[in-house]
């Protein structure tokens, strides 16, 4: 698989998270999650989500960044470092996130600072979304489009 398809496969998982984050965020609002029912629901999307994002970050981790830390462009092989290390102060507080927050009581008997912390963090991940498909994945793009024949 080349690059290009990569941005591509990436671009369809980030519309995913995406759309899981909305349904996530649905939810943050005190009212709709005081109950044991409402706060299991968004307990078991977040299970949900954190799936997806494991995934995610695995193909990064495993295929992805390797492949650009090898390209021939200083300047894309210099932005993936950068994300690479970016990505593990995020994944660290994924990991601490879902420990903190594994079940519904632990929802709802602080329920303030689970929703603030949970705005906060997903917030730090939509922004790291938008940046690698409006900064990361258009560099790639652009060099590998021109490394293609003329017609």
């Amino acid at each position: 698989m080349n690059l290009l398809q990569t941005t591509q496969i990436l671009r369809k998982q980030h519309d995913k998270l995406w759309e899981r984050l909305d349904e996530i965020f649905a939810m943050l609002e005190p009212q709709k999650l005081s109950s044991l029912k409402e706060a299991i629901r968004e307990r078991n999307l977040l299970s949900e989500f954190m799936g997806v994002l494991e995934w995610h970050f695995g193909m990064e981790d495993d295929l992805f960044y390797p492949e650009l830390l090898k390209h021939e462009s200083a300047e894309l092989r210099e932005m993936a470092q950068r994300y690479i290390d970016e990505i593990g102060g995020l994944k660290a507080r994924f990991a601490q996130y879902n420990e903190k927050w594994e079940d519904a009581d632990s929802i709802i008997e602080n329920l303030e600072a689970f929703i603030s912390e949970t705005k906060e963090l997903f917030e730090s991940l939509s922004d790291r979304i938008r940046r690698e498909n409006d900064e990361l994945f258009v560099l790639i793009e652009t060099l590998e489009r021109e490394k293609l024949p003329r017609r």
